[in-house]
Protein backbone atom coordinates (compact mmCIF):
# COMPACT_ATOMS: atom_id res chain seq x y z
CA UNK A 1 0.00 0.00 0.00
CA UNK A 2 1.39 3.47 -1.15
CA UNK A 3 1.34 6.32 0.91
CA UNK A 4 2.76 8.91 -1.56
CA UNK A 5 0.60 11.98 -2.96
CA UNK A 6 -1.05 10.47 -6.75
CA UNK A 7 -2.27 14.13 -7.47
CA UNK A 8 1.66 15.42 -6.83
CA UNK A 9 2.65 12.41 -9.13
CA UNK A 10 0.17 14.26 -11.77
CA UNK A 11 1.25 17.52 -11.45
CA UNK A 12 5.06 16.64 -11.72
CA UNK A 13 4.58 15.02 -14.73
CA UNK A 14 2.71 17.55 -15.99
CA UNK A 15 4.96 20.04 -15.45
CA UNK A 16 8.00 17.81 -17.27
CA UNK A 17 5.53 17.31 -20.03
CA UNK A 18 4.75 20.99 -20.62
CA UNK A 19 8.71 21.62 -20.48
CA UNK A 20 9.58 19.48 -22.90
CA UNK A 21 6.64 20.73 -25.17
CA UNK A 22 7.84 24.54 -24.39
CA UNK A 23 11.20 23.25 -25.42
CA UNK A 24 10.63 22.14 -28.60
CA UNK A 25 8.05 24.83 -29.42
CA UNK A 26 11.28 26.96 -29.10
CA UNK A 27 13.67 25.00 -31.05
CA UNK A 28 11.57 23.47 -33.48
CA UNK A 29 9.89 20.05 -34.43
CA UNK A 30 10.20 17.02 -36.43
CA UNK A 31 8.38 14.60 -38.32
CA UNK A 32 7.03 11.73 -35.88
CA UNK A 33 7.00 8.62 -37.70
CA UNK A 34 5.29 6.25 -34.82
CA UNK A 35 5.97 2.99 -32.19
CA UNK A 36 6.12 -0.06 -33.75
CA UNK A 37 7.15 -3.13 -31.79
CA UNK A 38 10.09 -4.43 -33.32
CA UNK A 39 12.06 -7.81 -33.89
CA UNK A 40 11.12 -10.81 -31.36
CA UNK A 41 8.09 -10.02 -28.85
CA UNK A 42 10.21 -8.82 -26.15
CA UNK A 43 8.23 -7.25 -22.73
CA UNK A 44 9.73 -3.58 -22.28
CA UNK A 45 11.61 -2.91 -25.18
CA UNK A 46 9.82 -0.95 -27.92
CA UNK A 47 11.24 1.01 -31.16
CA UNK A 48 10.45 4.86 -31.08
CA UNK A 49 11.25 5.78 -35.09
CA UNK A 50 13.71 8.50 -34.94
CA UNK A 51 13.91 11.55 -37.74
CA UNK A 52 16.85 13.06 -40.07
CA UNK A 53 19.44 10.72 -42.41
CA UNK A 54 19.35 6.92 -41.47
CA UNK A 55 23.16 5.75 -40.60
CA UNK A 56 24.43 3.85 -43.63
CA UNK A 57 26.68 0.64 -42.02
CA UNK A 58 28.23 -1.94 -43.19
CA UNK A 59 27.32 -4.23 -40.40
CA UNK A 60 25.70 -7.22 -40.78
CA UNK A 61 23.88 -6.54 -37.55
CA UNK A 62 23.43 -3.65 -35.32
CA UNK A 63 21.12 -2.17 -33.00
CA UNK A 64 21.20 0.94 -30.29
CA UNK A 65 19.40 1.24 -27.18
CA UNK A 66 19.16 3.95 -24.05
CA UNK A 67 21.34 2.96 -21.83
CA UNK A 68 18.85 3.61 -18.72
CA UNK A 69 15.47 2.48 -20.35
CA UNK A 70 16.63 -0.24 -23.02
CA UNK A 71 14.43 1.56 -25.81
CA UNK A 72 15.57 0.49 -29.03
CA UNK A 73 16.09 3.52 -30.91
CA UNK A 74 18.15 1.52 -34.04
CA UNK A 75 18.14 -1.94 -35.42
CA UNK A 76 19.20 -3.60 -38.16
CA UNK A 77 19.04 -7.33 -38.35
CA UNK A 78 19.72 -7.21 -34.56
CA UNK A 79 17.86 -10.34 -33.50
CA UNK A 80 20.29 -12.65 -36.13
CA UNK A 81 22.37 -14.73 -34.27
CA UNK A 82 26.21 -14.26 -35.37
CA UNK A 83 29.94 -15.31 -33.83
CA UNK A 84 30.38 -12.48 -30.64
CA UNK A 85 34.51 -12.92 -30.59
CA UNK A 86 36.10 -10.64 -27.60
CA UNK A 87 32.65 -8.93 -26.99
CA UNK A 88 32.26 -11.73 -25.45
CA UNK A 89 34.41 -10.95 -22.34
CA UNK A 90 31.96 -7.90 -21.17
CA UNK A 91 30.09 -11.28 -19.68
CA UNK A 92 33.20 -12.25 -18.41
CA UNK A 93 34.31 -9.23 -16.67
CA UNK A 94 30.30 -8.49 -15.63
CA UNK A 95 30.51 -12.03 -13.44
CA UNK A 96 33.72 -11.62 -11.94
CA UNK A 97 32.93 -8.01 -10.58
CA UNK A 98 29.78 -9.68 -9.12
CA UNK A 99 31.57 -12.81 -7.47
CA UNK A 100 34.59 -11.87 -6.38
CA UNK A 101 36.30 -9.21 -4.02
CA UNK A 102 38.59 -7.05 -6.28
CA UNK A 103 41.65 -8.09 -3.87
CA UNK A 104 41.27 -11.53 -4.18
CA UNK A 105 44.46 -13.38 -5.17
CA UNK A 106 44.36 -15.83 -8.26
CA UNK A 107 46.56 -18.45 -8.82
CA UNK A 108 46.49 -19.32 -12.37
CA UNK A 109 46.26 -23.30 -13.27
CA UNK A 110 47.16 -25.04 -16.49
CA UNK A 111 43.98 -24.73 -18.12
CA UNK A 112 43.45 -20.91 -17.97
CA UNK A 113 47.18 -20.02 -19.21
CA UNK A 114 46.76 -22.81 -22.11
CA UNK A 115 45.11 -20.11 -24.37
CA UNK A 116 45.71 -19.06 -27.72
CA UNK A 117 45.43 -16.04 -29.43
CA UNK A 118 45.92 -12.22 -27.56
CA UNK A 119 47.03 -12.48 -23.75
CA UNK A 120 49.69 -11.32 -21.35
CA UNK A 121 51.41 -14.82 -21.13
CA UNK A 122 50.23 -15.85 -17.52
CA UNK A 123 52.35 -18.56 -16.48
CA UNK A 124 51.12 -21.47 -14.34
CA UNK A 125 51.46 -20.73 -10.60
CA UNK A 126 51.24 -17.05 -11.07
CA UNK A 127 49.17 -14.89 -8.61
CA UNK A 128 47.32 -11.90 -9.07
CA UNK A 129 44.70 -10.18 -7.74
CA UNK A 130 41.42 -10.16 -9.43
CA UNK A 131 41.18 -6.68 -10.34
CA UNK A 132 43.93 -6.76 -12.59
CA UNK A 133 43.13 -10.12 -14.00
CA UNK A 134 39.83 -7.63 -15.01
CA UNK A 135 41.60 -4.73 -16.42
CA UNK A 136 43.87 -7.17 -18.49
CA UNK A 137 40.45 -9.13 -20.26
CA UNK A 138 39.43 -5.90 -20.92
CA UNK A 139 41.53 -3.33 -21.92
CA UNK A 140 44.27 -6.10 -23.49
CA UNK A 141 41.58 -8.30 -24.66
CA UNK A 142 44.01 -11.34 -22.99
CA UNK A 143 42.27 -14.77 -23.40
CA UNK A 144 44.41 -15.95 -20.36
CA UNK A 145 42.97 -13.67 -18.54
CA UNK A 146 39.12 -14.28 -18.85
CA UNK A 147 40.34 -17.96 -18.83
CA UNK A 148 41.45 -17.30 -15.27
CA UNK A 149 39.05 -15.58 -14.07
CA UNK A 150 36.52 -18.35 -14.98
CA UNK A 151 38.28 -20.59 -13.51
CA UNK A 152 38.52 -18.45 -10.16
CA UNK A 153 34.76 -17.54 -10.35
CA UNK A 154 33.17 -21.02 -11.55
CA UNK A 155 36.14 -24.05 -10.58
CA UNK A 156 36.22 -24.87 -14.03
CA UNK A 157 35.58 -23.47 -17.11
CA UNK A 158 32.87 -25.43 -18.45
CA UNK A 159 31.37 -24.76 -14.92
CA UNK A 160 31.55 -20.70 -15.82
CA UNK A 161 30.40 -20.95 -19.18
CA UNK A 162 26.80 -22.34 -17.61
CA UNK A 163 27.29 -19.70 -15.15
CA UNK A 164 27.51 -16.96 -18.49
CA UNK A 165 24.19 -18.51 -20.02
CA UNK A 166 22.18 -18.39 -16.85
CA UNK A 167 23.02 -15.02 -16.48
CA UNK A 168 22.39 -14.25 -20.19
CA UNK A 169 18.96 -15.85 -19.93
CA UNK A 170 18.72 -13.38 -16.51
CA UNK A 171 19.19 -10.48 -18.13
CA UNK A 172 17.01 -10.76 -21.22
CA UNK A 173 19.53 -11.72 -23.47
CA UNK A 174 17.72 -15.31 -24.86
CA UNK A 175 19.04 -15.89 -28.08
CA UNK A 176 22.74 -16.47 -27.05
CA UNK A 177 24.70 -19.39 -26.22
CA UNK A 178 28.20 -19.11 -24.70
CA UNK A 179 30.82 -21.73 -25.10
CA UNK A 180 34.12 -20.22 -23.93
CA UNK A 181 34.60 -17.08 -21.63
CA UNK A 182 36.99 -15.50 -24.10
CA UNK A 183 35.44 -15.63 -27.55
CA UNK A 184 37.97 -18.01 -29.59
CA UNK A 185 36.22 -19.31 -32.65
CA UNK A 186 33.27 -22.01 -31.68
CA UNK A 187 30.52 -22.84 -34.18
CA UNK A 188 28.40 -23.19 -31.16
CA UNK A 189 29.48 -20.02 -29.58
CA UNK A 190 27.10 -17.46 -30.64
CA UNK A 191 24.53 -14.00 -29.80
CA UNK A 192 22.78 -11.23 -31.38
CA UNK A 193 23.10 -7.69 -31.29
CA UNK A 194 20.24 -7.00 -29.37
CA UNK A 195 21.51 -9.60 -26.36
CA UNK A 196 25.26 -7.87 -26.17
CA UNK A 197 23.05 -4.45 -25.57
CA UNK A 198 21.15 -5.50 -22.86
CA UNK A 199 24.33 -8.09 -21.79
CA UNK A 200 26.00 -4.53 -21.33
CA UNK A 201 23.29 -2.87 -19.94
CA UNK A 202 23.19 -5.15 -17.32
CA UNK A 203 27.30 -4.78 -16.78
CA UNK A 204 26.63 -0.89 -16.89
CA UNK A 205 24.98 -0.68 -13.78
CA UNK A 206 27.68 -1.92 -11.65
CA UNK A 207 30.48 0.65 -10.97
CA UNK A 208 33.28 -1.02 -11.41
CA UNK A 209 32.82 -2.23 -14.57
CA UNK A 210 31.97 1.42 -15.56
CA UNK A 211 35.28 2.36 -14.34
CA UNK A 212 37.07 -0.37 -16.05
CA UNK A 213 35.89 0.57 -19.57
CA UNK A 214 36.41 3.45 -19.13
CA UNK A 215 40.02 3.42 -18.72
CA UNK A 216 42.52 4.09 -20.85
CA UNK A 217 46.06 2.90 -19.31
CA UNK A 218 46.68 0.60 -16.31
CA UNK A 219 49.51 -1.13 -14.99
CA UNK A 220 49.11 -4.56 -13.53
CA UNK A 221 51.93 -4.67 -10.53
CA UNK A 222 54.96 -7.16 -10.30
CA UNK A 223 53.82 -10.74 -9.28
CA UNK A 224 55.75 -13.58 -8.01
CA UNK A 225 57.08 -14.73 -11.60
CA UNK A 226 56.64 -11.52 -13.83
CA UNK A 227 57.87 -7.86 -13.80
CA UNK A 228 55.16 -5.08 -14.10
CA UNK A 229 52.70 -5.13 -17.07
CA UNK A 230 51.57 -1.75 -18.71
CA UNK A 231 48.05 -2.31 -20.55
CA UNK A 232 46.41 0.15 -23.25
CA UNK A 233 42.82 -0.02 -23.69
CA UNK A 234 41.85 -1.45 -27.87
CA UNK A 235 38.96 0.61 -27.70
CA UNK A 236 39.69 3.57 -29.81
CA UNK A 237 36.45 5.60 -29.32
CA UNK A 238 38.34 6.63 -25.74
CA UNK A 239 41.54 8.22 -27.39
CA UNK A 240 42.41 7.68 -31.03
CA UNK A 241 41.82 11.11 -33.09
CA UNK A 242 44.19 10.03 -35.72
CA UNK A 243 41.93 10.99 -38.81
CA UNK A 244 41.63 7.53 -40.83
CA UNK A 245 37.93 7.30 -41.24
CA UNK A 246 35.84 8.66 -44.03
CA UNK A 247 32.39 9.61 -43.13
CA UNK A 248 30.39 11.69 -44.64
CA UNK A 249 32.71 12.87 -47.43
CA UNK A 250 35.07 13.79 -44.28
CA UNK A 251 38.25 12.01 -42.60
CA UNK A 252 37.39 11.50 -38.88
CA UNK A 253 38.99 9.71 -36.49
CA UNK A 254 38.18 6.69 -33.82
CA UNK A 255 37.34 9.44 -31.12
CA UNK A 256 34.43 9.60 -30.18
CA UNK A 257 32.95 12.85 -27.59
CA UNK A 258 31.23 11.61 -24.16
CA UNK A 259 32.39 8.14 -25.56
CA UNK A 260 32.64 5.71 -21.99
CA UNK A 261 33.29 2.25 -23.43
CA UNK A 262 33.27 -0.60 -23.73
CA UNK A 263 34.68 -3.61 -26.29
CA UNK A 264 35.84 -4.41 -29.88
CA UNK A 265 36.55 -7.75 -30.84
CA UNK A 266 37.90 -9.66 -33.99
CA UNK A 267 38.15 -13.07 -35.91
CA UNK A 268 38.09 -14.19 -39.12
CA UNK A 269 34.69 -15.77 -38.47
CA UNK A 270 33.16 -12.75 -36.41
CA UNK A 271 34.46 -10.05 -38.30
CA UNK A 272 35.26 -6.86 -37.08
CA UNK A 273 32.60 -6.21 -33.79
CA UNK A 274 32.22 -3.31 -31.64
CA UNK A 275 30.23 -2.59 -28.51
CA UNK A 276 30.41 0.91 -28.21
CA UNK A 277 28.42 3.82 -25.46
CA UNK A 278 29.03 7.01 -25.24
CA UNK A 279 27.04 9.87 -22.85
CA UNK A 280 26.07 13.48 -23.34
CA UNK A 281 23.73 15.81 -21.31
CA UNK A 282 22.95 12.87 -18.80
CA UNK A 283 21.64 10.81 -22.18
CA UNK A 284 23.94 7.48 -22.41
CA UNK A 285 23.38 4.87 -25.40
CA UNK A 286 24.91 1.93 -25.83
CA UNK A 287 25.40 0.80 -29.54
CA UNK A 288 26.77 -2.71 -31.24
CA UNK A 289 27.78 -3.56 -34.73
CA UNK A 290 28.47 -7.32 -35.35
CA UNK A 291 30.06 -8.55 -38.73
CA UNK A 292 31.79 -4.87 -40.10
CA UNK A 293 33.69 -4.56 -42.90
CA UNK A 294 36.99 -4.26 -42.23
CA UNK A 295 38.28 -1.62 -39.60
CA UNK A 296 34.91 -0.11 -40.38
CA UNK A 297 33.42 -0.82 -36.84
CA UNK A 298 34.64 2.66 -35.73
CA UNK A 299 32.61 4.28 -38.62
CA UNK A 300 29.67 2.13 -37.87
CA UNK A 301 29.34 2.82 -34.66
CA UNK A 302 30.11 7.08 -34.51
CA UNK A 303 27.38 7.39 -37.58
CA UNK A 304 25.17 4.54 -35.29
CA UNK A 305 25.51 6.84 -31.75
CA UNK A 306 25.44 10.31 -34.01
CA UNK A 307 22.23 8.89 -34.69
CA UNK A 308 20.83 8.43 -31.51
CA UNK A 309 22.20 11.49 -29.91
CA UNK A 310 21.02 13.74 -33.75
CA UNK A 311 17.44 12.64 -33.00
CA UNK A 312 16.14 11.88 -29.70
CA UNK A 313 15.87 13.57 -26.47
CA UNK A 314 15.57 12.07 -23.09
CA UNK A 315 13.03 13.18 -20.69
CA UNK A 316 12.59 12.37 -16.81
CA UNK A 317 9.19 12.14 -15.41
CA UNK A 318 9.96 11.77 -11.63
CA UNK A 319 13.11 11.70 -9.37
CA UNK A 320 13.30 8.37 -7.63
CA UNK A 321 14.02 10.36 -4.15
CA UNK A 322 10.37 12.42 -4.79
CA UNK A 323 8.15 9.47 -4.15
CA UNK A 324 8.32 6.89 -1.17
CA UNK A 325 6.53 3.51 -0.49
CA UNK A 326 5.05 2.11 2.43
CA UNK A 327 4.56 -1.52 2.27
CA UNK A 328 2.47 -4.08 4.41
CA UNK A 329 4.37 -7.51 5.51
CA UNK A 330 2.71 -10.31 6.64
CA UNK A 331 4.56 -13.19 8.97
CA UNK A 332 6.92 -11.05 9.96
CA UNK A 333 7.57 -8.60 13.22
CA UNK A 334 8.34 -5.72 10.83
CA UNK A 335 4.69 -5.05 9.83
CA UNK A 336 5.88 -2.48 7.30
CA UNK A 337 8.67 -1.98 5.64
CA UNK A 338 9.71 1.15 3.40
CA UNK A 339 10.41 0.90 -0.81
CA UNK A 340 11.09 3.50 -3.43
CA UNK A 341 12.02 3.53 -7.06
CA UNK A 342 15.35 2.26 -7.37
CA UNK A 343 16.15 5.00 -10.42
CA UNK A 344 14.47 7.86 -12.05
CA UNK A 345 11.32 7.22 -14.34
CA UNK A 346 12.90 8.78 -17.39
CA UNK A 347 11.62 8.05 -21.36
CA UNK A 348 13.43 8.58 -24.72
CA UNK A 349 11.93 10.09 -26.98
CA UNK A 350 12.51 11.25 -30.92
CA UNK A 351 12.83 15.43 -30.99
CA UNK A 352 9.28 16.28 -32.10
CA UNK A 353 7.49 13.62 -30.35
CA UNK A 354 4.27 14.17 -28.41
CA UNK A 355 4.61 13.83 -24.40
CA UNK A 356 1.05 14.16 -23.40
CA UNK A 357 1.05 10.38 -25.18
CA UNK A 358 3.54 9.58 -22.31
CA UNK A 359 1.92 7.54 -19.30
CA UNK A 360 3.11 6.10 -16.15
CA UNK A 361 1.64 3.41 -14.17
CA UNK A 362 2.24 1.76 -10.74
CA UNK A 363 2.44 -2.03 -10.23
CA UNK A 364 2.21 -3.35 -6.55
CA UNK A 365 0.83 -5.44 -4.52
CA UNK A 366 -1.12 -4.40 -1.96
CA UNK A 367 0.68 -6.99 1.04
CA UNK A 368 3.61 -8.90 0.93
CA UNK A 369 4.56 -11.85 2.81
CA UNK A 370 8.07 -12.28 5.00
CA UNK A 371 10.83 -13.07 4.49
CA UNK A 372 11.94 -9.96 2.22
CA UNK A 373 15.37 -9.12 1.21
CA UNK A 374 16.97 -5.41 1.19
CA UNK A 375 16.33 -3.98 -2.47
CA UNK A 376 14.57 -6.76 -3.61
CA UNK A 377 11.95 -5.83 -6.18
CA UNK A 378 8.51 -5.57 -5.26
CA UNK A 379 6.84 -3.75 -7.90
CA UNK A 380 7.69 -1.36 -10.84
CA UNK A 381 6.23 1.83 -12.29
CA UNK A 382 6.05 1.17 -16.09
CA UNK A 383 6.22 3.83 -18.50
CA UNK A 384 4.29 4.06 -21.46
CA UNK A 385 3.85 6.08 -24.93
CA UNK A 386 0.80 5.77 -27.08
CA UNK A 387 -0.40 2.83 -25.78
CA UNK A 388 2.47 0.92 -25.94
CA UNK A 389 5.33 0.00 -22.74
CA UNK A 390 8.50 1.67 -23.21
CA UNK A 391 10.42 0.29 -20.06
CA UNK A 392 10.07 0.31 -16.54
CA UNK A 393 11.99 1.19 -12.99
CA UNK A 394 11.55 -1.50 -10.74
CA UNK A 395 10.34 -0.66 -7.08
CA UNK A 396 12.64 -2.03 -4.29
CA UNK A 397 12.28 -3.18 -0.86
CA UNK A 398 14.73 0.01 1.25
CA UNK A 399 14.83 -2.74 4.64
CA UNK A 400 14.39 -6.49 4.97
CA UNK A 401 11.61 -8.33 6.40
CA UNK A 402 12.29 -11.32 7.89
CA UNK A 403 10.34 -14.06 8.68
CA UNK A 404 9.49 -14.95 11.97
CA UNK A 405 10.52 -17.83 13.77
CA UNK A 406 9.38 -21.35 14.16
CA UNK A 407 8.54 -21.04 17.73
CA UNK A 408 7.49 -17.44 17.81
CA UNK A 409 5.11 -18.61 15.17
CA UNK A 410 3.50 -20.94 17.43
CA UNK A 411 3.17 -18.44 20.36
CA UNK A 412 1.93 -15.94 17.86
CA UNK A 413 -1.19 -19.29 16.78
CA UNK A 414 -1.72 -19.63 20.65
CA UNK A 415 -2.47 -16.24 21.73
CA UNK A 416 -4.21 -15.46 18.33
CA UNK A 417 -6.56 -18.82 19.32
CA UNK A 418 -7.02 -17.79 22.95
CA UNK A 419 -7.73 -13.83 21.90
CA UNK A 420 -10.43 -16.16 19.62
CA UNK A 421 -12.00 -17.94 22.00
CA UNK A 422 -12.23 -15.22 24.41
CA UNK A 423 -14.24 -13.11 21.85
CA UNK A 424 -16.15 -16.43 20.94
CA UNK A 425 -17.53 -16.01 24.49
CA UNK A 426 -18.17 -12.59 25.05
CA UNK A 427 -19.77 -13.29 21.67
CA UNK A 428 -21.90 -16.41 23.40
CA UNK A 429 -22.79 -14.56 26.45
CA UNK A 430 -24.12 -11.31 24.25
CA UNK A 431 -26.42 -13.56 22.48
CA UNK A 432 -27.94 -15.28 25.40
CA UNK A 433 -28.52 -12.50 27.25
CA UNK A 434 -30.09 -10.05 23.67
CA UNK A 435 -32.30 -13.09 24.01
CA UNK A 436 -33.34 -13.13 27.19
CA UNK A 437 -34.21 -9.19 26.68
CA UNK A 438 -36.67 -9.94 24.18
CA UNK A 439 -38.13 -12.80 24.93
CA UNK A 440 -39.32 -10.45 28.20
CA UNK A 441 -39.88 -8.07 25.46
CA UNK A 442 -42.32 -9.63 23.91
CA UNK A 443 -43.79 -11.12 26.82
CA UNK A 444 -44.45 -7.89 28.40
CA UNK A 445 -45.99 -7.02 25.14
CA UNK A 446 -48.40 -9.66 25.10
CA UNK A 447 -49.30 -9.19 27.98
CA UNK A 448 -50.07 -6.02 27.49
CA UNK A 449 -51.96 -6.82 24.42
CA UNK A 450 -54.32 -9.36 26.46
CA UNK A 451 -54.82 -6.65 29.00
CA UNK A 452 -56.11 -3.58 25.98
CA UNK A 453 -58.42 -6.91 24.46
CA UNK A 454 -59.98 -7.64 27.67
CA UNK A 455 -61.24 -3.93 28.90
CA UNK A 456 -62.06 -3.83 25.29
CA UNK A 457 -64.36 -6.41 25.77
CA UNK A 458 -65.20 -4.87 28.98
CA UNK A 459 -66.61 -1.74 27.81
CA UNK A 460 -68.22 -3.64 24.69
CA UNK A 461 -70.80 -5.14 26.80
CA UNK A 462 -71.00 -2.46 29.32
CA UNK A 463 -72.26 -0.36 26.40
CA UNK A 464 -74.32 -3.60 25.07
CA UNK A 465 -75.96 -3.36 29.00
CA UNK A 466 -76.98 -0.05 29.35
CA UNK A 467 -78.64 0.39 26.27
CA UNK A 468 -80.93 -2.69 26.97
CA UNK A 469 -81.93 -1.02 30.22
CA UNK A 470 -82.64 2.58 28.08
CA UNK A 471 -85.24 0.31 25.78
CA UNK A 472 -88.24 -1.60 26.86
CA UNK A 473 -90.12 -4.08 25.17
CA UNK A 474 -93.45 -3.10 23.22
CA UNK A 475 -96.78 -2.89 25.05
CA UNK A 476 -94.82 -3.57 28.55
CA UNK A 477 -96.71 -0.23 29.72
CA UNK A 478 -100.58 -1.33 28.93
CA UNK A 479 -100.01 -4.54 31.10
CA UNK A 480 -99.19 -3.53 33.49
CA UNK A 481 -102.09 -0.81 34.05
CA UNK A 482 -100.17 1.64 36.43
CA UNK A 483 -99.75 -0.79 39.05
CA UNK A 484 -97.15 -0.59 41.69
CA UNK A 485 -94.26 -3.48 41.24
CA UNK A 486 -93.31 -5.21 43.83
CA UNK A 487 -89.57 -5.46 45.18
CA UNK A 488 -88.13 -8.54 45.24
CA UNK A 489 -86.35 -9.80 48.42
CA UNK A 490 -82.98 -8.22 46.88
CA UNK A 491 -84.55 -4.80 46.87
CA UNK A 492 -85.53 -4.77 42.70
CA UNK A 493 -88.75 -4.85 41.67
CA UNK A 494 -90.74 -6.72 39.55
CA UNK A 495 -93.58 -6.02 36.93
CA UNK A 496 -96.27 -7.79 34.93
CA UNK A 497 -93.97 -7.15 31.97
CA UNK A 498 -90.78 -8.55 31.20
CA UNK A 499 -87.91 -8.18 34.10
CA UNK A 500 -84.54 -6.30 32.90
CA UNK A 501 -82.33 -8.59 34.84
CA UNK A 502 -79.14 -7.23 35.24
CA UNK A 503 -75.49 -8.87 35.04
CA UNK A 504 -73.45 -9.26 38.88
CA UNK A 505 -70.49 -6.26 39.15
CA UNK A 506 -67.40 -7.64 37.51
CA UNK A 507 -64.19 -8.84 39.34
CA UNK A 508 -61.65 -6.29 38.09
CA UNK A 509 -58.24 -8.27 37.49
Amino acid sequence: MTTYDGRLLRKKLGAAILAFVLSFALLGSGTVYGISLTGQDIPGITDIAGVGTMPELTAQSAILIDADTGQILYEKDAYTQRYPASTTKVMTALLAIEKLDMDTVITCDSEAVNMSGSQIYLQEGEELRAEDLIYATMLSSANDAAAALAVAVGGSIPDFVDMMNEKAAQAGALNTQFHNPNGLPDEQHLTTAYDLAVITQAAFRHAKFREVVATINYTIPATNMNAPRELKNGNNLLFDDQPRYTINGEMVGAKYEGATGVKPGYTDSAGSCLIGSAERDGHELIGVVLLCETEQHYPDMIQLLDYGFNNYEKLTLCKAEDYQYTVKVKNSQTRKIPAAMAEDVSITLPKGADPEKVSVKEKMDKVYTAPIEANQTLGTVEVSYNGHVVGDVPIVAKQAAPAKPPGQMKKVIKKALKIGGIILAVLFVLFLLIGWISRTINRRRRAKKRRQRRAAEARRRQASSGQGQRRRPAGSSSGSSGAPRKRRPDGSRTGSGSEVRRRPPQKRR
